[in-house]
């Protein structure tokens, strides 16, 4: 009798999970409807920035061109 051979599903090759990994500041701008609505703030922008004062330059962009008057 011939001994019965298991299948052994093929294996995906390994994945380096180092490159999913990222670093740096987050910089979200966000919306309020109103302060006191039940609803969500609305995402405007998001952007992973290197370092903190790239944040800090961006977010006075932000406000510089949203408070014109």
């Amino acid at each position: 009798m011939l001994a019965r051979r298991h299948h052994t599903p093929p294996t995906a090759p390994a994945r380096d999970a180092t490159v999913a990994i990222l670093t740096g500041f987050w910089f979200e701008a966000l919306c309020y409807a109103d302060a006191y609505a039940a609803q969500r703030p609305e995402l405007l922008d998001r952007a992973m920035l290197d370092t903190p004062e790239e944040a800090v330059r961006l977010i006075r962009v932000q406000i510089r061109t949203t408070h014109r008057s």
